[in-house]
């Protein structure tokens, strides 16, 4: 008999990553025990909104279909489950001739178990047809365990094929309903094949947005309406509520995927519907798309939604009528700005289910968002809630259970304190869209670490020209203070040094050879400008890394925001000044302590210098040094 347990190792990046945490707005960033944490399939980012495809795969059962040409002669069908939904049924031949299409694609790249063999004359029994089920479920398995072959744009045809082939649909062309989370309804009109990126391309066409940018913030969901609240039996019947059970990828098609969805509890008298919901949890993010007629209506079609599904929790009369006023008023973009005051906002029921947590066989009430799935559940006649933030989630995992008709178990480990991690149970049928969450909000992370929330459109244009011999920045702003030159040249030094004629000839990166360690953390220290609210460093858009140099831009309400090629500069200076020391790394970060300029810069801004040379003496290789430097900058500027 098959083993219930589909290992760590059956997720679609078997590898565990390192992530030294550099999500500033956490406090405890600067923990060394956070930031050597190790995550499984976690902050990988992925195709556009940073969520994998299929990350669970199975073939529980089989079933005896009708050939199409005669209508008389049967065949056996493996049902195969992708994500913890019936996709399809394939006759074995065509597993088969899959099979050996990926063997000649992929040769020595394909590994795991062999696919069954045919087996000539004979027609299997039941146990043999369970044996060739096995083995089929654990070949499909070890094609996700390997991102280069899950990803690959034949895997996602042929699954599609295999879906559309099985539907059997009677039309090409057909209208899907897309419903946003207020209970709008979208219209479009697609061909039944079409993939979920399809068909979004089609609904960005329809809404007039860039396509790009929608799949990185919103995702295309099947839910079903909710008849009650969970939480404390409120009704949701003055607003629009769905319950979002699935997350919908590119290997299927949302038609079928919805028919076949419907077809299959239709006896239990749920519709699911279509639904456009978003993928963003950190209400920054909303506020860099709100200069966006589009985004700022599809926001507010989700806030509107947690509003009048009493979800934002408001104690305060005036609160109330206030976001009732900024509604009647339509004023959108300060109705979700008011919205994001609620600690509550954004989070995504799941519904109950089963847990360790608190206790042995607890029910809880699963919600995610801003960054943390929340637990609720009662404990001595109190109504307890309990957040676990993505970043302290170490590893988490997908089990398949003991019984078939049970829900899937996924567990999590998580660090409840200084040294201490527990493993955390749900047996939950959201298993896999919780994953799929997950990644969500770890491409997040990731994305904020390397400033991509701030893309070219909004940012201001810099032109650079050429004077005295020196490259300097012009600012586009005409209420931009004067600033000293003497001030510039100073804040410029990086530039002025890299852009220097006295490159290294054998270093292909042009960075300059200092004879001294103080002078490079000098140069570096003296071009951080007085600390201010107002301000924000940018980098000029070059390329090559000998263009890189700094600019000081004067932006209301603005940040300091690093821009990632600047930050290789720095970090490409510190990792050429080690190739050419030609001293062994625990001397040369030993001297590289002794300068004090870090403890210095980081007592300037107020942070902790016990923190800065723990960890800093935790520096093991080169590439530890240049993910330092870079967590340096990105913590001072914050």
């Amino acid at each position: 008999m098959e083993s219930p347990e589909t290992s760590i190792s059956n997720l679609i990046i078997p590898d565990v990553s390192t992530l030294d945490f550099l999500q500033y707005s956490e406090p405890d960033f600067l923990n060394p025990y956070l930031r050597s944490c190790r995550l499984q399939n976690t902050w990988k980012l992925a195709k556009s909104n940073g969520v994998e495809g299929m990350i669970h795969i199975s073939v529980p059962d089989t079933q005896t279909l009708v050939e199409r040409k005669d209508g008389l002669s049967k065949y056996t069908a493996y049902n195969i489950h992708v994500n913890g939904w019936f996709h399809a049924a394939v006759r074995f031949s065509v597993l088969h001739q899959f099979s050996e299409t990926l063997r000649n694609r992929f040769g020595a790249k394909l590994k795991g178990p062999e696919f069954p063999p045919k087996k000539i004359f004979r027609n299997l029994d039941g146990p043999g047809l369970e044996e060739r089920r096995i083995k089929i479920s654990k070949y499909l398995q070890s094609l996700v365990q390997s991102p280069q072959i899950a990803r690959d744009f034949y895997i996602e045809k042929t699954f599609l094929d295999f879906q559309i082939e099985y539907f059997r649909p009677t039309c090409s062309t057909v209208s899907l309903d897309i419903l946003l989370a207020d209970g709008e309804k979208i219209t479009v009109k697609c061909n039944v094949r079409s993939s979920t990126s399809e068909v979004l391309e089609i609904l960005c066409e329809k809404l007039e947005v860039e396509s790009s940018r929608l799949k990185s913030y919103f995702g295309l969901f099947v839910g079903s309406p909710k008849s009650l609240m969970e939480e404390e039996g409120t009704s949701s019947s003055e607003g629009f509520d769905l319950l979002v059970i699935r997350l919908l990828r590119n290997f299927e098609s949302p038609y079928a995927s919805l028919q076949l969805m419907n077809q299959r509890s239709a006896a239990r008298g749920i519709h699911h519907k279509l639904t456009l919901q978003k993928l963003i949890w950190d209400p920054r993010i909303e506020e860099s798309l709100l200069d966006d007629r589009v985004f700022t209506r599809l926001l507010y079609a989700q806030a509107k939604s947690d509003f009048h599904c009493k979800r934002l929790r408001i104690q305060r009369k005036e609160t109330l009528e206030k976001l009732q006023n900024l509604e009647k008023q339509e004023n959108m973009a300060q109705f979700i700005r008011a919205c994001h005051l609620f600690p509550s906002y954004g989070m995504e029921e799941l519904g109950k289910c089963r847990s360790d947590y608190p206790r042995p066989d607890s029910v809880v009430s699963v919600s995610m968002g801003r960054r943390q799935i929340l637990f609720k559940y009662r404990h001595e006649g109190q109504n307890i809630e309990e957040a676990f933030r993505a970043t302290r989630i170490r590893v988490w995992r997908i089990s398949s259970p003991p019984r078939p008709n049970d829900p899937l178990i996924f567990q999590f480990e998580y660090l409840l304190s200084k040294d201490t991690f527990q493993w955390i149970t749900l047996f939950t049928e959201q298993a896999i869209l919780i994953s799929l969450l997950l990644q969500s909000i770890g491409s997040e992370i990731l994305n904020e670490y390397k400033n991509s929330l701030f893309n070219d459109e909004a940012c201001e244009k810099i032109e650079v020209h050429e004077s005295n011999g020196h490259r300097k920045p012009l600012i586009q702003k005409a209420d931009s203070p004067l600033i000293d030159k003497r001030e510039e040249k100073k804040r410029n030094s990086i530039s002025s040094n890299t852009s220097d004629s006295t490159f290294s000839q054998n270093d292909p990166l042009g960075a300059p050879i200092y004879e001294s360690f103080s002078d490079v953390f000098t140069t570096i220290t003296d071009t951080l400008p007085p600390y201010s609210h107002e301000m924000r460093i940018s980098a000029v858009e070059c390329t090559t890394l000998k263009e890189s140099h700094f600019d000081l831009e004067v932006a209301e309400g603005a940040r300091y925001v690093m821009d990632t090629k600047a930050v290789n500069v720095a970090a490409q200076v510190v990792k050429n000044m080690y190739i050419h020391s030609e001293s062994p790394p625990k001397a040369f970060f030993n001297r590289l302590q002794d300068q004090g300029q870090f403890d210095s810069c980081y007592a300037r801004k107020a942070m902790p210098k016990k923190n800065v040379v723990r960890s800093w003496y935790q520096l093991q290789t080169v590439a530890d040094m240049e993910k330092y430097i870079s967590w340096y900058w990105l913590a001072t500027f914050r």
